[in-house]
């Protein structure tokens, strides 16, 4: 059979090449509509989507402070940047940089931003930034905001207001970026400064000197002069502290006609024994910028000891009644150096021994103190209320509270209520409540951990419930739920039953097996018609009684003292004047378990403790102290050793070793509270008997390192560079970087590459996150390589916010203010995206051309019983075509 007769008898053959020639039109037509769909489209000037102009202006100190009229001027800028955008049609956005960015406006109309600059309807618009946030130039972030808000924007307008300096990431390639993706920018300059500022950008000292040698001290200053200036001199006022004793002195400098950075050398007398510290300050009328005006550096030189001495503001007077009463050190070849806890851990280094006054150990920074200590160094903890913030039984020991030779004492008691009974009347509302709301954080920090502390409220009956801390150990995160609780608590006004609400409160305290402390926050006004007042709290009393439920009255403003006498029959009201009043009342009530108070009259005595012969105390021959007051309830951790004790034998101070170095505890406060006979004794008295202890801490100060970790590169671009041994001990692969305070738990990874040094040394270089950089006291800590042997951690030296340490990077040239005639900007400026619709016309035009190579293999395939016959009659020959 023929191959025409085989189509004639077999429809599907007959279909299959009309089949073949539909779908192969079909896959032109979709690869074509693909094709098509993927050219770029320009949008013309009548796109529904309308320009954009993003404005960014330099707030920071370095442009904002040096110009008198820069306020006036940025405001002047940014209506003039409004008025170019409504006459083009654009939408306005507005942000400022300084140390943050920030954006005020937009995109929106521009119009309503210029109605804000002149104050219509609305405050006028101020474009400095919040006190304290202008450090810093942060140009790449600006840039980087601006480039996410101009994303798929049809025409593009970038303006930069500023002198064109920054700090941080260099914002060049961003700008490339940008100017690559068709956005116009324009370049608008701050107008001359005309206010001069001379800064102090360093202060270099020896790191030792010999006692009686010549000090001497380098000092980098930067001198900025103002337009039109004639100056030609300015004063540099040194004071140099050394022995105890100050020496003022004012230095005339001679300024540069042009301005720039000059090397003045000083020449500071002689040095003396112990701690020699220079203070230097530039003396400029009207200085601008005082950040950059002051800096101190000390030197040691041997022959002392050096003490430094970490208590809170408010405590500090105190401290320096116990141990310099007359003014200066009393004890011969011990020199004291006053800290602020923030500044602990950037002074460590320059010390051998650091005393704690009535600061608690988490407070202070864990990692650098206990390293301080391991080496060599010393440290005296001494107690009271602060201490007690940090002091609880039963919780566990922080790494430097472990370090100390005594520890809590554990309670005979088991878990309590504490309970914060407010009056809830309209009285209290306001100023009243916001004291107790603060201090009732006091009392947070102030419970043990197994109290449950919570507020409520009392009007014509007792309101529900807010609790503030459940039974665990006080922590950070304990202190912000807390805080949360409080912020959100209302006094709930009315009139107010106290008796009947006390009642109340005694009944639900009936049947429960703990020890209730419960907090009477009232000024004693009683609104019920009690017919026998008297009687009825006297009943009152034995219901609290019954219930274990000891209540203590707080009078607050102004009182009625006749049912504040019957409320507190067996001991004194309290009262509380303030917050400082009622925190202090809190905190001796809820902590009243872990110390203990001699009667009126009579104070404890100081014994001395029996020690063996072998101990480390028979090298310590410190005398016993007058009597003291109050004490906090201790017990000796193993290991240590007493010195002294209270005549009953509870411990008032011991020591240990830690490391290479020694700590000690002492029980009670050097003050007027707990130990007064301890204080403000001129001459031979106190603090002579503490002068073997501190002696003794203070014997060799800490082992120097081997290793220096130093700060490298312009303002905002530091590296850290670590130089100076052999650093196999340590896995720097594992190196990291903890911002300054206390309590910092987690460290950013730094990753330190070797490079070579100039002599064929090898040292290690890594680039810090710049917001850690910034903290007082970061430190980086670098793993020990081998299990038991100490880290190494490194201080990371003090640096001022890179916006006062004259950065002098500056953007590359920029075309000034308009980049084009206002007649061309209608035009487009990048080339949109494909149409949305393209993938799918290839998608359909892929599989047309695939039913396509199917349909034509189905035409070919032989069918039926002729299978492999062809038209020379199946015996597989084809005649020649002609």
């Amino acid at each position: 059979m023929t191959v025409a007769e085989r189509k004639a008898r077999d429809p599907e053959v007959r279909r299959t090449p009309a089949l073949a020639t539909v779908c192969f039109a079909l896959a032109i037509a979709g690869l074509a509509l693909a094709l098509l769909g993927f050219l770029p489209r320009a949008r013309s000037s009548d796109d529904d989507q309308p320009g954009v102009r993003v404005v960014l202006f330099d707030a920071s100190a370095s442009v904002r402070r040096v110009r008198s009229t820069w306020g006036a001027d940025t405001r002047a800028a940014l209506a003039a940047a409004a008025g170019r955008a409504l006459e083009r049609g654009e939408l306005l956005v507005v942000v400022r940089y300084a140390e943050r960015v920030d954006r005020l406006f937009g995109p929106a109309d521009p119009a309503t931003f210029a109605d804000w600059i002149r104050g219509q309807g609305r405050a006028p618009f101020d474009p400095r930034p919040r006190t304290g946030a202008d450090g810093g130039t942060a140009l790449h972030e600006a840039l980087a905001l601006a480039s996410e808000l101009l994303r798929e924007v049809p025409a593009a307008t970038l303006e930069i207001h500023g002198d064109g300096t920054y700090t941080a990431a260099d914002p060049g390639p961003l700008l490339a970026r940008l100017a690559a993706d068709g956005v116009v920018l324009e370049r608008y300059r701050s107008a001359p400064a005309d206010r001069g500022d001379l800064g102090v950008l360093a202060l270099e000292l020896p790191p030792r000197v010999e006692e009686g040698a010549p000090l001497a001290a380098r000092v980098e200053l930067d001198w900025r002069p103002p337009l039109r200036s004639s100056a030609r001199t300015a004063e540099l006022a040194v004071l140099v502290t050394s022995g105890g004793v100050q020496r003022p002195e004012l230095v005339t400098v001679d300024l540069p006609p042009g301005g720039g950075r000059f090397v003045l050398p000083l020449a500071l007398g002689r040095a003396d024994f112990g701690r020699n510290e220079v203070r230097v300050r530039a003396v400029w009328p009207g200085d601008p910028v005082p950040e950059n005006d002051e800096r101190a550096a000390s030197t040691r030189a041997e022959g002392g000891r050096v003490l430094g001495l970490v208590a809170r503001a408010e405590d500090r007077g105190a401290a320096h009644d116990w141990l310099a009463p007359s003014g200066s050190s009393a004890l011969p070849g011990l020199t004291f150096v006053d800290f602020d806890v923030g500044e602990v851990a950037g002074a460590l280094e320059g010390l051998d021994a650091l005393i704690s006054f009535d600061v608690a150990p988490v407070e202070l920074p864990s990692t650098l103190l206990a390293d301080f200590v391991q080496r060599g160094g010393g440290w005296l903890c001494t107690g009271g209320w602060g201490l007690l913030e940090d002091w609880a039984p039963g919780a566990p020991a922080t790494p430097l509270s472990a370090l100390l030779p005594l520890e809590p004492a554990p309670l005979e008691r088991g878990p309590r209520d504490v309970v914060l009974l407010v009056d809830g009347s309209g009285s209290m509302a306001g100023e009243p409540f916001e004291t107790v709301r603060a201090a009732s954080l006091e009392l947070v920090a102030a419970a043990l951990p197994s109290d449950r502390v919570e507020l409520r409220f009392f009007t014509a009956g007792l309101e529900p419930p807010h609790l503030l801390k459940e039974r665990r150990a006080v922590t950070n995160a304990v202190r912000d739920d807390a805080a949360r609780e409080l912020f959100a608590v209302r006094v709930p006004g009315g009139t107010t039953f106290l008796v009947r609400s006390l009642e109340q409160f005694a009944r639900t305290a009936a049947g429960s097996e703990r020890e209730t402390l419960a907090l009477l926050l009232t000024d004693g006004v009683e609104r019920d018609n009690l017919v026998d007042p008297a009687a009825r709290v006297e009943r009152l009393h034995a219901s609290l009684l019954a219930n274990r439920v000891r209540l203590v009255v707080i009078g607050v403003g102004d009182t009625e003292d006749h049912m504040l006498g019957l409320l507190s029959p067996d001991s004194p009201v309290q009262r509380a004047d303030g917050l400082d009043d009622l925190a202090r009342v809190f905190r001796r009530e809820v902590s009243g378990a872990r110390w203990k108070e001699a009667e009126p009259g009579s104070d404890f005595a100081v014994v001395r403790a029996e020690a063996p012969p072998d101990a480390l105390v028979r090298t310590l021959d410190a005398p016993t102290p007058a009597p003291l007051r109050r004490f906090i309830k201790n017990r000796l951790r193993p290991g240590a050793e007493l010195v002294w004790t209270e005549p009953e034998g509870a411990p008032l101070l011991a020591v240990q070793r830690v490391g290479e170095g020694r700590t000690a505890c002492l029980s009670s406060l050097p003050d007027a509270e707990w130990a007064p006979a301890w204080t403000g004794i001129h001459g031979a008295g106190e603090p002579a008997a503490f002068g073997p202890l501190l002696r003794f801490l203070a014997r060799g100060g800490p082992r120097a390192r081997a290793v220096r970790l130093e700060v490298e590169g312009a303002a905002g671009d530091e590296t850290f560079v670590l130089q100076g041994a052999d650093f196999a001990r340590w896995s720097l692969a594992s190196a990291q970087l903890f911002a300054g305070g206390a309590r910092s738990e987690h460290g950013q990874a730094l990753r330190f590459l070797p490079e070579l040094t100039a002599d064929g040394g090898l040292r290690y270089r890594a680039r810090p996150p710049s917001p850690a950089l910034a903290a007082a006291g970061a430190w980086v800590q670098i793993p020990a390589e081998r299990p038991g042997e100490p880290d190494l951690v490194l201080v990371v030296p003090a640096l001022l916010p890179p916006e006062f340490r004259r950065p002098e990077r500056r953007l590359g040239a920029l075309q000034e203010g308009a980049a084009e005639p206002a007649a061309t900007r209608g035009r487009p400026r990048r080339a949109a995206q494909s149409h949305p619709a393209a993938p799918w016309a290839l998608a359909f035009g892929l599989l047309a051309l695939v039913a396509t190579v199917l349909a034509g293999r189905f035409s070919r395939r032989p069918a039926g019983p002729f299978a492999g016959a062809d038209a020379t009659g199946g015996q597989g020959m084809r005649a020649p075509v002609r």
